[in-house]
């Protein structure tokens, strides 16, 4: 038999679902001792515990052991620390937040710390290349290059993840001059990625090759996922947490500072929130002019001659045209805090008017991907007055906002590529411009363009697809 003293703890425990139940002897006018049990949310704060003092002052008895006022990270975000013989066990303690002001515009992103335990802010690490070509680095210098080569647009200094995108230039206008890219190699571990487009019956298909080997879209393994939207192609590496997108006539590399800051060099320039140092050659020499240091990004190989880059020709005086406007109007309102604009706008100005109106969609493109990838998606096409309408190949319909994969009736198809719980789960949330099936219908399988009002039992397979035909929207 056991017996309490007024005043003590009998139990004190804490169910699954974080309430605690307490039972203490209370003292009451009927008994000398009642047993009183009190139940509610546990704190959200764990109070330091201690145990009993050594005469040592240090604290032999935990596991490791500590001297006096060593501390040890126990996990789950808390901390022992030894205190003259007592340990005291408390949550792990944040210290003040800096928000830092980023050289390309950018918001600063909220990231874990190296302990998991707190947060801190860091810079974003974008590049990105449009239209006749225009650039924007890193830290977000601006210049225009007309260059017909391979270069480098970004490598480690110093190697950690054999990471590296090499771009493909070819001179696509002859009268004019232009210089469009004609794909981008991604080098990863020990992975080739070519991403590009090929014309087939006068539409442009998105095509991918990993290690010299086509492959059909959507792709993913342990390291890496592609997927396409009929429009560009996205290749995501969750271990680098890097983005790159691609299409005839823009490209985007989006680096998280934690991996990279300080640490890239080529035509992006260097990511460390100083734009000083953008203008970096082969040789690390920083010399004024980025449009100078681009060509000596040139790389030597198979796949392209290198010829001079032409010289920039003088602008041609003209008033702004009326589709670069759209770029500080409502319709990307949401995206201004997001996405810096005024990049985007200089290099609409300058195609327009030095080209033609339609080359002012690959600005608008641009601008429009990065919001996406922001987290903003925007319905701009609609606003050009017809000038950047996107022609899907039928049965697929243009929609401004759609899924980063489109659903289909194959289910094992939907659970790797949408609903896996894995590292790409942060797509799901993503939107973007693209190629669907209509409203009302499904995409029969990733390998058909055939759209089905209903999807019937197991329809994805070839017979089903015969068994269907006479229910399929053309």
């Amino acid at each position: 038999m056991f017996f309490f003293s007024t005043g003590s703890v009998i139990y004190n425990k804490t169910d699954g679902d974080g309430w605690c139940y307490t039972a203490k002897c209370v003292k009451t006018e009927e008994k000398k001792c009642d047993v009183v049990v009190t139940q509610g949310p546990c704190p959200t704060t764990v109070p330091p515990t201690t145990v009993p003092p050594t005469t040592s002052g240090n604290c032999d008895y935990h596991v490791p052991p500590l001297r006096n006022g060593e501390s040890v990270n126990v996990g789950n975000c808390h901390v022992d620390t030894c205190m003259n013989g007592t340990i005291e066990h408390a949550p792990v303690q944040c210290g003040p937040v800096k928000y830092p002001v980023c050289e390309n515009q950018y918001p600063p992103v909220k990231v874990p710390d190296e302990s998991g335990c707190c947060y801190k802010y860091e810079c974003q690490c974008i590049c990105n290349g449009f239209g006749d070509p225009h650039y924007i680095t890193f830290d977000g210098t601006y210049y225009p290059f007309q260059g017909n080569c391979s270069y480098v647009l970004v490598k480690e200094i110093d190697p950690k993840y054999n990471f590296s995108v090499i771009i493909d230039n070819v001179f696509c206008d002859a009268e004019d001059g232009l210089s469009c890219p004609k794909s981008l190699t991604i080098y990863y571990k020990s992975f080739e990625i070519l991403m590009s487009q090929e014309l087939s019956n006068s539409v442009l298909n998105n095509v991918i090759y990993v290690n010299h080997r086509r492959f059909s879209l959507p792709f993913q393994n342990e390291d890496f996922r592609i997927t396409e939207n009929g429009i560009e192609s996205l290749v995501v590496i969750p271990a680098i947490n890097a983005q790159i997108s691609f299409t005839g006539m823009m490209f985007s590399i989006h680096l998280p500072w934690q991996y990279f800051h300080g640490n890239t060099e080529g035509q992006c320039g260097t990511c460390d929130n100083n734009q000083t140092d953008d203008c970096r050659l082969p040789n690390g020499t920083v010399i004024s002019s980025c449009q100078d240091m681009a060509p000596h990004w040139n790389v030597n190989n198979s796949n392209s001659v290198c010829p001079p880059p032409k010289p920039e020709p003088t602008p041609k005086p003209c008033q702004p045209p009326k589709i670069c406007e759209i770029f500080e109007s409502e319709i990307f309102a949401k995206c201004h805090n997001l996405v810096p604009f005024k990049p985007f706008v200089k290099g609409c100005i300058y195609d327009v008017c030095n080209m033609n109106k339609t080359m002012g969609c690959a600005s608008l493109q641009a601008y429009a991907d990065e919001c996406a990838l922001a987290g903003v998606c925007v319905d701009w096409r609609s606003a050009t007055d017809g000038v950047c309408d996107f022609e899907c190949k039928a049965p697929q319909v243009y929609q401004a906002c759609g899924p980063e994969v489109e659903p289909t009736c194959d289910e094992r198809f939907n659970l790797k590529y949408i609903y896996r719980r894995d590292a790409f789960r942060a797509l799901e949330s993503m939107t973007w411009e693209g190629c669907y099936c209509p409203n009302g219908t499904t995409l029969l399988s990733s390998a058909y363009d055939i759209c089905v009002p209903t999807c019937g039992e197991c329809t994805f397979t070839p017979v089903a697809i015969e068994a269907d035909l006479k229910n399929v929207w053309m």
